[in-house]
């Protein structure tokens, strides 16, 4: 029985995009400030007749990046627009989702590309249960953070990066946003630190999540540490005094 009521033919769907964060004011769309990364994604699937309002159609982002952070691969969850009502797509029945004339989805990233600037791109969109959640169903996060190592000891801080490993609570490690506060506990699965090329060092962490400015904060104290500012056991200690005031 083909269906007449305007529905979304195609479900949840998933998609994988990609930014250079530099000259944008961060990832998350502001209602006041249309040059961030989401405000330009949201603008492109409006345009591209994808999602017109994909705030009140159940967005979902992986992670939420600052200011001049880049992203290889972060991914959104959301609803489609609805069908047009008497589209071609009202004769298509139920198994055959995602088919249907109005909601050819291999065209969709080429479309949503073309009204996306220089430095965001969707690599790709696909189907996902309705049920999907980018955000509860991602496993893990792996974030990469680029250095110049100067005059610090590199060994010093291979060292001390290993106490971030495990559960910990990150209090100290983490910027407090009073007007929504959260739970500073988590997981760091894997911490390395090397060499990346002549010019550059990259430290690579893998958690199941990551708490507003945790990795700069933890990588700001692993640098004194290799500045030998402060021993590199201050990272355990630190982690084991989570409240208090915050080291600086």
């Amino acid at each position: 029985m083909g269906r007449t009521d305007g529905s979304r033919c195609g479900g949840k769907l998933l998609m994988d995009f990609s930014y250079i964060g530099t000259g944008y004011h961060g990832l998350a769309y502001q209602s006041d400030e249309p040059n961030t990364v989401e405000g330009h994604l949201f603008r492109a699937l409006s345009l591209a007749n994808v999602a017109s309002d994909v705030l009140n159609n159940g967005y979902e982002r992986c992670g939420r990046t600052d200011r001049d952070v880049h992203a290889l691969h972060n991914y959104a969850s959301f609803f489609p627009d609805p069908c047009p009502p008497n589209s071609p797509c009202s004769t298509v029945s139920p198994d055959e989702r995602g088919v249907g004339p109005c909601y050819r989805i291999n065209t969709f990233t080429k479309a949503i590309n073309k009204h996306l600037p220089r430095g965001i791109r969707v690599n790709w969109v696909k189907h996902v249960p309705d049920d999907f959640s980018s955000r509860r169903n991602c496993t893990f996060r792996v974030y990469k953070y680029f250095f110049q190592l100067g005059s610090m000891d590199l060994s010093l801080i291979q060292d001390a990066c290993r106490h971030f490993l495990g559960q910990h609570n990150f209090n100290q490690f983490c910027k407090t946003d009073n007007r929504n506060p959260k739970d500073s506990h988590g997981t760091i699965y894997s911490f390395e630190v090397e060499r990346y090329n002549e010019l550059l060092c990259v430290a690579t962490i893998c958690g199941r999540a990551f708490l507003w400015h945790q990795v700069r904060c933890m990588m700001g104290v692993l640098f004194k540490v290799g500045e030998g500012i402060i021993p590199g056991l201050k990272v355990k200690w630190l982690l084991e005094h989570p409240e208090g005031a915050k080291f600086e």
